[in-house]
């Protein structure tokens, strides 16, 4: 059994060229604002209709650990803030990861549908599944989940085992369900990242929505993130395969019943998309530096005419996730391959998972 990790197997070598963000914890005026602190692996952000944000938290990984740098627990949640207090909707979900609780999956997406649904988007466990014995709220691995205002949740599909029984791209059977896009309480839209396809849920039922090819230099897509525009065209944004250089993720756009097609390009592995009121397109990029994986991540503001203004370079280390508030603030998720709390004497120098205001 292993854990698919959509940000790669290099937490080890991230933690060295990280030991010099340190210093990300000072406090200036320029800084981004921490909305919701503390947070376990942020990912995936989304705002409801009456401005609640929420937000997935991968978790800390655990105590059980299948191997010596895949460690697993129940510690993913996603988070809630409303009205200026922060609480988790749902915690106690599968996590999975190094025994420091960094670079972990989990609950990776999360999405609001238009009447205030809220879905999230589990990690998958393999093809082999998990060994015997494992407890319940670990059955939730690889599934769309449903979940309530009360906490409880609902299975809607398995997203995994849509790739062992369709394989959309045809290549090695994987699967990492990451983002999910809540277009109503009875459609949503799943980025699988290690299959490079986009599933349709309807109702439970799983089709194909739109599979992406493999770029210039032979890495497949990822796909990471989704949006929908104000087109109402669906977007997609790409992390970029083994091999993609710095520039080399896309942003694609997607009618229904029609081929993806190239929609804006030049950025670096991206983790985030969104679509600002004016039509602007956000862009988070998880790295600069895709090849000695640098931690100083960025936000891309693209107008409608294509003009280009970086808001976050400098500011943000490995972000992910990206939500535009109802007052047109831009929210990312910081830290985002780290635990809530790491030791200031460690390679992080205290640095933790955050999701920020950017100023």
């Amino acid at each position: 059994m292993r854990f698919v990790r959509a940000l790669g197997a290099c937490a080890l070598a991230c933690a060295a060229l990280a030991a010099g963000a340190g210093s990300a914890g000072a406090k200036t005026a320029s800084q981004p604002v921490v909305v919701i602190n503390h947070v376990d692996n942020p990912r995936g952000l989304a705002f409801a209709p009456n401005g609640t944000l929420y937000a997935a938290a991968a978790g800390r990984a655990g105590t059980q650990c299948l191997a010596p740098d895949e460690c697993v627990g129940l510690t993913s949640a996603v988070w809630k803030r409303s009205n200026g207090k922060n609480s988790r909707l749902v915690s106690n979900l599968p996590s999975a990861g190094g025994k420091d609780g960094s670079f972990t999956v989990g609950v990776d997406g999360v999405s609001v549908a238009p009447d205030g649904s809220v879905f999230a988007i589990e990690t998958s466990a393999g093809q082999d599944g998990l060994p015997p014995g494992f407890p319940p709220r670990w059955d939730t691995l690889g599934h769309l989940l449903r979940i309530w205002p009360n906490g409880r949740i609902t299975k809607v599909a398995a997203i995994d085992q849509y790739e062992w029984d369709h394989n959309p791209d045809g290549a090695q059977l994987d699967s990492d369900p990451y983002a999910v896009l809540a277009l109503s309480s009875h459609r949503q839209l799943v980025a699988d990242a290690a299959g490079n396809d986009i599933l349709e849920v309807v109702d439970g039922k799983i089709s194909t929505f739109a599979v992406l090819p493999k770029n210039q230099w032979g890495g497949e897509a990822v796909p990471t993130s989704l949006a929908k525009g104000p087109d109402g065209a669906i977007y997609v944004g790409e992390l970029g395969g083994e091999g993609t250089k710095a520039g080399g993720s896309r942003v694609w756009r997607i009618q229904p019943g029609h081929k993806p097609t190239v929609f804006r390009t030049g950025f670096t592995a991206i983790t985030g998309i969104a679509f600002g009121r004016s039509g602007a397109l956000f862009v988070t990029q998880l790295t600069q530096d895709p090849v000695n994986f640098t931690p100083d991540g960025d936000v891309v503001r693209v107008s409608p005419s294509g003009a280009r203004t970086h808001l976050g370079s400098g500011q943000l280390q490995f972000p992910a996730g990206l939500a535009i508030g109802p007052s047109g603030g831009v929210y990312v998720s910081n830290w985002s391959i780290l635990p809530g709390h790491t030791s200031a004497s460690g390679p992080f120098g205290g640095a933790n998972g955050q999701v920020v205001r950017l100023p």
